[in-house]
């Protein structure tokens, strides 16, 4: 798949948003591609097959700071084993059984893929017999919110960011 218009997309709207902050910062973009060496190792590392879109797009984009709002999106790297991977796990040992829904019984089997640092936001995909995903499910301490595909949830990131670009600008009207 050809996730550049989509990678160049959400960059794009990230950057106006970022310009109508009170105190506008540069957010980094998404990291430069991921090699087929680094996916097999973090594959190999894992033990585990990952969603073939989930690793399409790390191969174009591997890994992203502030993918979406305060959630990063690992790296294949990050997804092998790092703070940033620790700290979606804590997470969701943290949430309580309400917000893990369905899943509460399976938190263990569970990938975390994308990890807020400012909240207990986590995204993640489930394990099942040595293959990650293909469905993500967003734990935000309500409502876990699932999406059928990684391309669903990154086609929902698109989706929000009018409304986030329209909220930005009339707080900056202010």
């Amino acid at each position: 798949m050809d996730w550049l218009p989509r990678i160049t997309t959400l960059d794009r709207w990230h950057r106006e948003i970022a310009a109508l902050r009170p105190t506008p910062d540069a957010r980094p973009g998404p990291n430069p591609p991921g090699s087929e060496a680094r996916l097999a190792a973090t594959e190999a590392a894992l033990g585990l097959s990952l969603d073939p879109a989930h690793r399409d797009f790390l191969a174009q984009a591997d890994g992203w700071t502030y993918f979406s709002g305060p959630i990063s999106l690992l790296s294949a790297d990050e997804l092998a084993g790092s703070p940033l991977k620790d700290r979606g796990r804590r997470n969701l040992d943290a949430l309580s059984w309400r917000a893990l829904g369905r899943h509460a019984l399976r938190r263990r089997a569970l990938l975390p893929i994308a990890v807020s640092d400012a909240h207990l936001d986590v995204v993640c995909m489930p394990v099942r017999r040595g293959r990650v995903g293909p469905d993500v499910i967003w734990f935000n301490n309500t409502e876990p919110e699932t999406f059928d595909s990684f391309v669903a949830y990154v086609d929902a990131l698109l989706s929000y960011q009018p409304a986030a670009l329209e909220y930005a600008r009339e707080r900056a009207a202010r």
